[in-house]
């Protein structure tokens, strides 16, 4: 499996999502966000580790454009996932540099970063 893969799972209607930040500096930038963001946005990810999502239902998202509220409302309930799940695993200081400059990133243009800043995400 690599990088943006979504695996099938032919007994359920799951579906496996695989991220890697790149494990260098460098992979906090450019285009592996868009493409995060974009799973984020198309999939109501439920987090398994830093770099696997459990995908279970498409939204509107993954079949025609949507709205800024509907992106701003998936990132802020990713948010909360992210939040969740990262207090139940151990984090390296790469993966939360990556986490805190994806939410920071996206939230500054979401408009959440106030939010994001209050509740310890970024």
């Amino acid at each position: 499996m690599k990088e943006g893969d979504i695996m099938e799972n032919d007994f359920s209607n799951t579906k496996w999502f695989y991220f890697d930040d790149g494990a260098n500096p460098y992979g906090i930038l450019g285009s592996r966000q868009d493409l995060l963001f974009k799973m984020i946005v198309s999939w109501q990810p439920e987090m398994i580790d830093n770099d696997r999502f459990q995908c279970h239902e498409p939204t509107e998202a993954y079949h025609r454009p949507v709205s800024y509220q509907f992106k701003k409302n998936a990132l802020v309930e990713f948010a909360k996932e992210w939040q969740r799940c990262n207090s139940q695993i151990s984090s390296s200081y790469e993966d939360l540099m990556f986490w805190g400059n994806f939410f920071e990133t996206y939230g500054k243009k979401y408009g959440c970063l106030t939010e994001f800043h209050e509740n310890g995400i970024c």
